[in-house]
């Protein structure tokens, strides 16, 4: 949010000429577990994009040694990509 802030590349998402069904922009969302995986998060993250023809790719977060993040289990993210596919996002 530092380099790209978060409002001002949504708004510019909106006005991305061109944009349609045909020609949707693609999130990158990768899930973390209790960090960004929650009912709530996918809430909010349909509630962000709303407006916006998006698909959203949703990447199990792939762990390293030494890393305080481990990834979300499947049925957390199953149910995430339930709620985002029922929002009407691909």
């Amino acid at each position: 949010n530092k380099k790209y802030p978060l409002k001002e590349l949504i708004a510019a998402c909106r006005a991305y000429p061109g944009l349609s069904n045909a020609r949707r922009i693609t999130f990158e969302y990768v899930m973390l577990k209790d960090v960004n995986d929650s009912l709530e998060d996918a809430k909010a993250l349909v509630k962000l994009l709303k407006g916006i023809p998006a698909k959203i790719n949703l990447i199990p977060f792939n762990p390293w040694p030494g890393t305080n993040y481990q990834c979300s289990d499947w049925e957390t993210i199953e149910k995430f990509a339930d709620y985002i596919n029922n929002a009407g996002y691909a």
